[in-house]
C-alpha cells in the first residue's frame, strides 16, 4: 500500500500492516532561492521517527540537493538509508530495484553528512558569508560526521590488501592494490587513493586523488585496481611561488580504503627504482 502523507500517525499506521516500510523524503530548493536549514522539509522527520518506531524494517530515501541531517540515523539499525539526491525521472524504478535486489548499491556520498548544523556552514540569508576554513574544506578539515565523504554499502562485502607502490614514469608513483569479494553475494566495490604531504607543506592531512571501480565481482573473486599518480598528484601550489611544488615521492604517504573515515591502508611512495609491498 502506498500513502502520500507527512502524517507521522498515517505513516505509522500503515508501516505497522508491512513488512518493510519505504519512506520517501526531501528538501525543497531552487535556483531561485535556498534552503533555510539543513533539515528535511517540515514534518518528514517526525515522519521518518515514527514510521522507525513502527517499523524497524524501514528503508529511507532521501531525495535532497545536498548535505542533510539525519537526527533519526541511531534508530536504522534494522533499515536502510538511501540517499539519492536529485535522481530524475526514472528514480523510483532505479530505487525499487536497489530494494528488491536486482542491482547491488554502488554509489558513493561525494559531501560529508554533517551529525549537525554545527559541524557546517549552515545556510544563510545574508548578503555576506564568511568561508574560513580554507584549504580545510569538507573531509579535509575531519569535521563530526554522520555519514563521511566517499561512504557507501553493499549488499557483499570486501577485503581490501596487498598495496603494491612502483615507479612509473613520468608519473609520480603507481600503487596497486587487490580487493576481494569476501561476501556471499555478487558486487562492486571502490578503492579511494588519499595522499598525505609533509608538514612543511601546509596542507590538509589527506586529500582525494582518485578512486577506482572494480567490475562485478562474484563471491571469492578478486581484482586488481591501479592508481598512476601524476606529478600534478604529487603537487601543492604556493602563493609564494605563484605556482606548484612536485614534492619527491619519499615524502608522500598514500591512504586507501572505501571512504575518508575508512582507510586502513597506509602505504609510504618511495623513490623512483624503489618499490613496496603492504
Amino acid at each position: 500500500r502506498t500513502h502520500f502523507s507527512n502524517d507521522a500517525a498515517a505513516g505509522a499506521r500503515a508501516a505497522k500492516q508491512a513488512d518493510l516500510a519505504v519512506v520517501v523524503v526531501g528538501t525543497t530548493s531552487g535556483e531561485s532561492y535556498d534552503r533555510e536549514s539543513l533539515s528535511l522539509d517540515p514534518g518528514c522527520d517526525d515522519l521518518v521517527e515514527a514510521v522507525l518506531e513502527a517499523n524497524p524494517n524501514t528503508v529511507v530515501v532521501m531525495l535532497i540537493p545536498g548535505a542533510t541531517l539525519t537526527p533519526w540515523r541511531a534508530k536504522l539499525d534494522r533499515g536502510a538509508l538511501m540517499a539519492v539526491f536529485m535522481g530524475g525521472q526514472s528514480t523510483g524504478d532505479a530505487v525499487a530495484q536497489l530494494i528488491f535486489g536486482d542491482f547491488g548499491p554502488t554509489g558513493r556520498l561525494p559531501i560529508s553528512m554533517p551529525a549537525s548544523e554545527a559541524d557546517a556552514i549552515a545556510p544563510s540569508s545574508a548578503s555576506k558569508v564568511h568561508y574560513t576554513e580554507g584549504l580545510k574544506v569538507g573531509y579535509r578539515g575531519s569535521p563530526a560526521v554522520a555519514y563521511p565523504f566517499g561512504h557507501g554499502l553493499s549488499y557483499t562485502t570486501f577485503d581490501i590488501g596487498n598495496a603494491v607502490v612502483s615507479p612509473c614514469a613520468p608519473s609520480c608513483a603507481c600503487v596497486s592494490v587487490d580487493v576481494t569479494n569476501s561476501g556471499k553475494r555478487a558486487g562492486v566495490e571502490i578503492v579511494q587513493l588519499y595522499l598525505e604531504f609533509p608538514d612543511q607543506a601546509q596542507e590538509p592531512r589527506s586529500i582525494l586523488k582518485g578512486f577506482q571501480q572494480t567490475g562485478l565481482l562474484q563471491p571469492s573473486q578478486q581484482a586488481t585496481l591501479t592508481f598512476e599518480l601524476t606529478p600534478r598528484d604529487c603537487s601543492t601550489y604556493t602563493l609564494e611561488r605563484s605556482g606548484w611544488t612536485q614534492w619527491p615521492a619519499g615524502q608522500l604517504t598514500a591512504h586507501l580504503g572505501t571512504s575518508s573515515a575508512d582507510l586502513p591502508l597506509v602505504v609510504p611512495l618511495t623513490a623512483a627504482g624503489d618499490s613496496v609491498v603492504v
